[in-house]
């Protein structure tokens, strides 16, 4: 009873403390978050200085009914190179590359575009390259 009666104490003083607090608004304007968060990592400076970066993680995707769980790498040389693979461990197939370098878009394993069905028209290249630059451009 004693150890009891102890936290509800001190559940109720730190609750006391805590909504005693006036709670103060964080700012809503997205350039004085990115700004401070830009100082936050070593300023303007140390920013520009950055020129290659890498970065792994885990994630999950639904496919279906399932969760499927996928790891990936992001690897980036500034001002114009990115690349991110992504491997599912779930699947028996290996892994998967898409980024860009430059203009050129980078897909690995390569995508086939299919051939019309008989009697249809060939697509246009010119129509093809424009949604290959603009796959590229709209990220």
């Amino acid at each position: 009873m004693r150890v009891l009666s102890y936290r509800i104490a001190v559940y109720g003083l730190a609750a006391a403390a805590v909504l005693g607090q006036p709670l103060r608004a964080q700012s809503k304007d997205p350039a004085a978050i990115l700004a401070s968060a830009r100082q936050a990592m070593g300023g303007e400076a140390k920013l520009a200085a950055v020129k290659s970066f890498t970065a792994t993680g885990r994630t999950r995707q639904v496919r279906g009914d399932n969760l499927v769980p996928i790891e990936f790498e992001l690897f980036a040389e500034l001002p114009d190179r990115y690349l991110r693979k992504d491997e599912v461990p779930a699947q028996e197939s290996g892994p998967t590359a898409t980024g860009f370098n430059g203009e050129e878009l980078v897909v690995d394993p390569p995508q086939v575009t299919p051939a019309p069905p008989p009697g249809a028209p060939a697509p246009n290249p010119a129509v093809l390259e424009a949604a290959r630059k603009a796959r590229v451009t709209s990220g």
